[in-house]
């Protein structure tokens, strides 16, 4: 054969050769990218269906908490036990027991009432000066004739995160007086321990709207402890 013909079919095969490899290749990281970005929005989707999982039960727990307040507040209004605080104290201190709560409060339209608590196991007179401004502004709402909820925040008598439950007290249909009940994080914690979430490869974080962490799952893959999200896009960014 003529060399130049077996030069030039030489050439043909090896460009023919290298195109063929550089299609397979491009094919390849086609599906390959296919393939992962059909993982990542199942991943991604089913991260999405867990936190509204998550979301769903923990409303469903405060339901229940604020219903006890608010079955508790109607036996308040149907008998005088508001107007004996040894009563008052003593169911204060019983519903506390029985609810797992950790603090439970009534306060009075004038600013004063009763306190339990699980920590000292007493019942004290307080005031509302004697509470923590996010607890004033639940009791104060609920006083208003409404159930609120309150933002997260460390109680110093405690010396843990708190946050409170708030339903009005009627008589006559009139507010009388707001039943508070302080509960933990831990309905919070439970969410993020990592044992459940994406089947256990995964963890959540509870992130207020302003970047805060309210509650840090144990499990991370940023050792730093920051208090706020955007500090870990602050530093990244430096």
């Amino acid at each position: 054969m003529d060399e130049k013909k077996l030069t030039k079919q030489l050439r043909r095969i090896t460009i023919i050769t290298i195109i063929g490899s550089l299609l397979l290749s491009a094919i390849g990281f086609g599906i390959f990218g296919y393939i992962m970005k059909s993982a990542h929005e199942a991943e991604h989707a089913q991260l999405q269906a867990e936190t509204t999982e998550y979301k769903g039960r923990l409303l469903r727990q405060m339901d229940k908490n604020l219903q006890i307040l608010t079955t508790l507040s109607k036996a308040y209004e149907v008998s005088t036990i508001t107007d004996d605080p040894r009563q008052l104290g003593q169911s204060l201190m019983e519903t506390n027991a029985a609810n797992d709560f950790v603090s439970m409060v009534y306060m009075r339209k004038d600013g004063t009432g009763l306190m339990h608590t699980t920590e000292s196991g007493e019942v004290e007179a307080i005031t509302m000066d004697d509470l923590h401004p996010y607890a004033v502004e639940v009791m104060e709402s609920a006083l208003q004739g409404k159930n609120t909820i309150s933002k997260i925040f460390r109680s110093q008598a405690l010396d843990e995160k708190i946050f409170v439950y708030a339903v009005p007290v009627f008589e006559n249909g009139e507010v009388v007086g707001a039943l508070a009940a302080g509960d933990t994080i831990n309905i919070f914690t439970d969410a993020t321990d990592g044992k459940t979430v994406m089947g256990g490869a995964g963890y959540l974080h509870l992130i207020a709207d302003n970047g805060m962490f309210l509650v840090r799952s144990e499990n991370t893959l940023v050792d730093e402890e920051m208090k706020n999200l955007y500090e870990f896009s602050a530093n990244r960014g430096s």
